[in-house]
């Protein structure tokens, strides 16, 4: 008569060990591509906020030369204070709005966004640029 064993084997320890690594490798690379795809959409948010205020902020002027930085456009109350802070954006860098030396459009960059990146693609094709660097005409 032939034993019966109750403990588990060697071989059924390996494979549950190798199913549960592949079930958190899966997780991981579904987390990191879901957290990238919602940095893009808060980065799109900040951009279309930014340019808004900024267009209404220029209604009064002739040109974008005066508007120097973000806190510009905090400072006359078209955007929120948390977007002074790295927190507001999503790579943790700073926000930056700087004019063309004639004023006639905005560059609108965000610290910590690498250029050749996903993201900067995604970005570069929704507002048809080439370069991370998002600019807005003057009207």
């Amino acid at each position: 008569m032939l034993k019966r064993q109750n403990a588990i084997g060697l071989l059924e320890l390996m494979l549950s060990i190798v199913v549960i690594t592949a079930i958190i490798l899966g997780a991981t690379k579904y987390y990191l591509v879901a957290k990238e795809e919602m940095r893009i959409v808060q980065a799109q948010e900040i951009i279309d906020n930014v340019a808004k205020a900024a267009y209404t902020w220029v209604g009064g002027q002739p040109n974008f030369v005066e508007l120097t930085g973000i806190d510009v456009l905090t400072n006359a109350g078209l955007l929120p204070l948390k977007y002074k802070n790295d927190n507001a954006n999503p790579w943790g860098g700073n926000i930056k709005i700087q004019p063309a030396a004639d004023g006639s459009m905005i560059h609108i960059t965000f610290g910590g966004l690498e250029k050749g990146s996903k993201a900067c693609k995604i970005l570069d094709a929704k507002y048809g640029m080439d370069d991370c660097d998002f600019r807005f005409m003057s009207p």
